[in-house]
């Protein structure tokens, strides 16, 4: 898959924009890689990440969807589609809609009232 080909690029290009770092100025947490990985995963699944999962990151997920399309159009370039870069950003968008989503009231995940 291309975006697995260009994902070094890709998290690099997202985490200068998210966090301003210069090369080698990492401060140890990696907002894009985390976000992109939670996207990438969400493509090839289908499966919507546990809030937890985004909750570290919750301060970055605007600016990274924001900038999401600008940099894959700017990494992938012609090798890829206008289409692909479309279908990344609705892809990351409709995953925290999905995973900020308060449970059902009454539910309790898998714990039911015979446990």
């Amino acid at each position: 898959m291309l975006l697995q080909k260009r994902r070094p690029m890709i998290e690099a290009a997202l985490d200068r924009c998210l966090t301003g770092d210069a090369p080698g100025g990492s401060t140890g947490a990696r907002p894009a890689k985390a976000l992109f990985g939670l996207l990438l995963h969400h493509l090839a699944t289908g499966a919507t990440p546990a809030p937890d999962a985004l909750l570290p990151f919750r301060r970055h997920a605007s600016r990274f969807g924001d900038a999401l399309r600008a940099i894959l159009d700017d990494v992938i370039g012609k090798d890829g589609s206008t289409d692909l870069s479309m279908r990344c950003v609705d892809a990351f968008w409709t995953c925290l809609r999905l995973a900020a989503r308060p449970m059902p009231r009454g539910s309790m995940g898998n714990i039911t009232a015979n446990s």
